[in-house]
């Protein structure tokens, strides 16, 4: 059963920032890089596998629901 508390502005605006921030790494084709501090001031952004673009498709359209 869901709760129909209404949602704050903090929690509004954290998904639209999240939306915004997935929508611009897909259009980049990229995704910050997860490894040492070497490897991230080498190279800080790594191509998105077709794995990760389905799964940033998903969350963004589950994020759309829920604002």
């Amino acid at each position: 059963m869901k709760s129909s508390k209404p949602m704050d502005t903090y929690t509004k605006e954290r998904r639209k920032s999240v939306i915004t921030r997935l929508e611009k790494q897909l259009k980049d084709g990229t995704k910050p890089n997860k490894g040492t501090a070497q490897e991230r001031k080498d190279n800080p952004f790594i191509p998105l596998t077709d794995k990760d673009v389905t799964r940033i498709k998903k969350d963004i359209e589950i994020l759309k629901t829920r604002i």
